[in-house]
């Protein structure tokens, strides 16, 4: 279990094409703040190595992928097309 365990589950039950949640909602659904590394764009993409972050395991077992959208904004994308729109 990691700290983003419960960002998976609200994700997963989330079942929209997409979502775009602020840090504050982030942080409410974790319970905890986000760390200073999540303001970089970096942090949210998916790494090439094959080690994934914690974070990135997280969204990816719910079936999305992230990309920041601003200073504090996130959107979760549905990998699955056939996800019903928000």
């Amino acid at each position: 279990m990691t700290k983003y365990d419960p960002l998976r589950r609200h994700l997963a039950r989330a079942k929209v094409a997409s979502l775009d949640l602020d840090f504050t909602d982030v942080e409410r659904i974790i319970g905890r703040l986000l760390p200073k590394a999540a303001r970089d764009e970096a942090w949210w993409r998916e790494p090439p190595l094959s080690s994934v972050a914690p974070q990135i395991e997280a969204w990816t077992a719910a079936g999305y992928r992230a990309r920041l959208l601003g200073a504090e904004t996130v959107r979760f994308e549905r990998v699955d097309p056939r996800a019903k729109s928000s």
